[in-house]
């Protein structure tokens, strides 16, 4: 939960632009699946079909040369307990930006042809990692539901800060919930309550279940695309530095270091986010208590916690008692050195 706080804070501050955005939900059908779950190197590859078509079909819809933002996440859970279920989770911007910045808005698109275009791009990937062959990704296209749709009905404001974050939070959520996972020690099942059912799950299996979603060493789970891309928001921040190095006088050779950034949520505020506990309410008046001071000097803080009945001495272990206490002596064999090779 509180990794989840803090990308939604670091997405919302940092990587976001202050424009209206969707949520893109990406799925497969079951057939192909196993693939995924059994070569998970085609999961990077999956995220990287999902941005093609986002790219080809913004840039089809709005000005040439404008790029759209985009944050990919992979998931490969689904509502249905731990069942292995590969699908992509994107807030992307509705619209693009050009080099300068400006920002062309996207009014509609269309997600069944977007749809067509991402199971073409997916089945070109399978085929050239040598996972279908072309008379099978005939085959389903040929089907009257295919199984490859695009879902982005959830629209976040520009100014809806609070849905960035609750939409950030969503996309890096983890795999299961403890709170819903129960074990009947009388029967040794593992029940699980998703939103839909109960699935009840043999402890090997259960433990198959879940051990799935373990991404490999060093794989990335989020991909940012477009304009929020690492290069394109370093690129970004050098030419911020250069334009402000250039708007100083020109006989002046330092430059004032840039403002420093906005802080971050305080501890303070994540705990609350957490536990539904605010730390900071004073238990006595319920008002929320603020910083007077930061004391550091030990001494001073040994005194007001002895003027408070607060300090407690430094805890040690209690003394073993004599009457009790059994000394056995310790014989070491070196014998086993003999049978050594020199």
């Amino acid at each position: 939960m509180k990794r989840a706080l803090q990308f939604s804070e670091w997405l919302t501050t940092e990587v976001l632009e202050k424009v209206t955005h969707q949520q893109y939900v990406f799925t497969l059908p079951k057939i192909i699946r196993p693939y995924f779950k059994y070569d998970r190197r085609l999961l990077g590859k999956l995220c990287l079909c999902a941005w093609e078509t986002i790219k080809e079909f913004f840039g089809a819809c709005l000005p040439k040369g404008t790029v759209p933002g985009a944050v990919i996440s992979i998931q490969t859970w689904g509502n249905r307990g731990a069942n292995f279920h590969p699908h992509l989770h994107g807030l992307v911007s509705k619209g693009a930006f050009d080099s300068h910045g400006v920002f062309y808005p996207l009014p509609w698109i269309d997600t069944h042809k977007m749809a067509l275009l991402f199971r073409d791009k997916v089945f070109s990937m399978l085929i050239r990692a040598g996972k279908i062959s072309e008379d099978l990704a005939r085959k389903i296209c040929e089907w009257p539901h295919s199984g490859f749709s695009i879902h982005n009905e959830v629209q976040i404001d520009a100014d809806d800060e609070k849905g960035k974050e609750t939409l950030a939070r969503y996309i890096v959520k983890a795999p299961i919930s403890q709170e819903r996972m129960t074990y009947d020690r009388e029967n040794q099942k593992v029940i699980y309550k998703s939103k839909h059912d109960t699935i009840i799950y043999e402890p090997l299996d259960w433990l198959a279940a879940i051990t799935s979603h373990i991404p490999n060493k060093y794989s990335q789970s989020v991909h940012f695309y477009g304009t929020y891309s690492n290069k394109s928001r370093g690129l970004r921040l050098k030419a911020q530095k250069k334009s402000q190095a250039n708007q100083g006088n020109a006989t002046i050779f330092s430059v004032t270091p840039p403002p420093k950034k906005a802080c971050s949520k305080k501890w303070a505020e994540l705990i609350k986010l957490i536990y539904e506990v605010n730390p900071l309410q004073c238990p006595k008046c319920l008002h929320e208590m603020r910083i007077v001071a930061i004391i550091n000097d030990p001494l001073v803080v040994e005194k007001i916690l002895k003027h408070l009945d607060l300090w407690l001495p430094q805890a040690h272990s209690p003394p073993m008692n004599k009457e009790t206490k059994i000394v056995e002596e310790v014989i070491y064999d070196y014998s086993f050195f003999d049978y050594l090779p020199a």
